[in-house]
């Protein structure tokens, strides 16, 4: 194949293992083929071959087509895989924007270590969700921004089942929200549950553009973002910084009307 180096190249800096690199350029080969060929072709096992598929596809990297009775894989064209570079992009952008609130900490993972600091990064759906299980262990409360309904993304029976554990430890939970939150046309039954446990506020966009989901507590700060391309999140562990972005959010809410 031409270019081999460059394609591997490419792949890489997406993130591949080489043997998901190994399996796409299998497919570059030879597109449209079944699992046994696939095997076959790249001389692994159809158990591999089947656990790096499932990778590739929640990777966006190949298309699944069923012809004849068969099921097919192919890799997808070059209008996905851009689509799949814009998302990278677009993860690199949110983490440049979070990096100078780190930087008087984070400097080398040395640092990292030494520090206690922790830096944990989720993808997709049930990252997220696991992100917002995580508030579940909330001192008491957990405050943060809100831009948009968060069943969007978890799913209302997801976010019904968060909250119902949310009342029964007794947790508070305070946020601002922003113009993209109220032009959301999905319910918030979260805060339909009890007005003394999820209490907000709001901000115009003039006073503070809310971009993304951040939730603060204990000594984490979630930074989450959602739209029709990218779903992912970072949660940071400092308690320096947790407590930092705590006052801010209190001087946010001062100058917040309730709503």
């Amino acid at each position: 194949m031409k270019n081999l180096n460059s394609i591997i190249k490419f792949l890489s800096t997406l993130g591949l293992t080489f043997e998901q690199s190994k399996i796409y350029i299998s497919l570059l080969d030879e597109p449209g083929v079944t699992i046994l060929q696939l095997s076959r072709n790249s001389k692994m096992s159809r158990t591999n071959v089947y656990r790096l598929i499932d990778d590739l596809k929640s990777l966006g990297l190949i298309d699944e087509i069923q012809r004849d009775g068969k099921k097919l894989i192919f890799p997808v064209g070059a209008h996905k895989l851009e689509l799949v570079v814009k998302e990278q992009e677009s993860k690199v952008e949110f983490m440049r924007n979070i990096l100078p609130e780190l930087s008087s900490l984070i400097t080398s993972s040395e640092t990292i270590n030494q520090g206690g600091t922790k830096v944990q990064l989720y993808k997709g759906i049930e990252g997220v969700k696991q992100m917002v299980w995580n508030t579940l262990r909330a001192n008491k409360e957990c405050v943060g921004y809100t831009f948009r309904v968060l069943s969007e993304v978890v799913g209302e029976k997801f976010e019904a089942e968060w909250r119902q554990e949310f009342v029964f430890k007794k947790l508070k939970f305070r946020d601002i929200v922003s113009d993209s939150f109220l032009a959301s046309t999905i319910g918030d039954e979260r805060r339909r549950s009890d007005p003394t446990i999820f209490k907000t506020k709001y901000l115009s966009k003039t006073t503070l553009d809310i971009s993304h989901q951040v939730d603060i507590y204990n000594n984490v700060v979630a930074y989450y973002l959602w739209n029709e391309s990218e779903i992912f999140g970072l949660e940071v562990y400092s308690q320096r910084i947790a407590d930092t972005q705590k006052q801010l959010f209190e001087l946010a809410w001062d100058k917040g009307v309730e709503v």
